[in-house]
């Protein structure tokens, strides 16, 4: 298991995400997989990260190309959780009455709307993990 994310890691992907939609991952776990993979697929070892950030397909795809680089085409499989970035959904949600207020305060969400940076990765207690939408042979 690695944990990549924090609050601010969000944001800061997702203005990445914003100047080129190739990022919004943590870079350094690829580099950090190419080192590691051939021993992973070697002892059939599961790696389970968060370092796909804002945008999970990006990061999958870097690690699938630096395991086709490493020969390792069709020896690993690669999941990605996806549908927990509401951003795209904020405005429908607020039109229909959700009011998305803060835990700790209790503020809506439309109060600060126009300053949203990134929205809600939220995730079920891990039923997102469970129920991971795509595993694909690199």
């Amino acid at each position: 298991m690695m944990d990549y994310l924090a609050e601010v890691t969000m944001s800061i992907m997702q203005k990445q995400k914003s100047r080129d939609p190739a990022l919004g991952y943590a870079k350094d776990f690829v580099p950090l997989m190419e080192r590691i993979l051939p021993i992973l697929a070697e002892r059939k070892i599961k790696v389970t990260a968060n370092a796909g950030g804002v945008n999970p397909r990006a990061c999958a795809a870097a690690v699938a190309d630096a395991a086709r680089r490493l020969g390792l085409k069709g020896k690993l499989k690669i999941g990605v959780v996806s549908g927990d970035d509401l951003l795209t959904r904020l405005d429908g949600l607020l039109a229909r009455g959700h009011s998305l207020r803060n835990l700790d305060t209790g503020r809506p969400l439309g109060d600060v709307r126009d300053r949203v940076l990134s929205a809600m990765h939220t995730s079920a207690r891990g039923q997102s993990w469970r129920r991971c939408e795509s595993a694909r042979t690199s």
